[in-house]
């Protein structure tokens, strides 16, 4: 087993002499490809946005937006609030900013 290693390191290490093959490790940022990370949403005071699924939960603390379920929500007042929208099987979480409309 020593020895395939071995010759297997020795010819890589003559393919990367010649040209004919290259290794590197790039880091990898794993909040960009995370399938869990919350989606942005940028709403202004008074503009509506519709979802494409059944909005399920909702923090909406400072009252910032006003939902109508199921898929509907409106920008009331500047602030955050998060969502959980259902839709083909996958729940996505939304985060949600209320900027002022000037």
């Amino acid at each position: 087993m020593k020895f395939k290693s071995l010759t297997i390191c020795a010819l890589l290490g003559v393919s990367m002499l010649l040209g004919s093959v290259s290794a590197s490790a790039a880091p990898v940022d794993t909040n960009s490809v995370s399938p869990f990370a919350n989606q942005s949403l940028v709403l202004r005071v008074g503009e509506i946005h519709n979802f494409n699924g059944t909005i399920s939960m909702v923090d909406n603390i400072q009252n910032v937006i006003a939902v109508t379920y199921p898929t509907t929500i409106r920008g009331i007042k500047p602030g955050q609030a998060k969502l959980r929208v259902y839709s083909n099987g996958v729940y996505t979480y939304y985060d949600i900013l209320v900027k002022s409309s000037i």
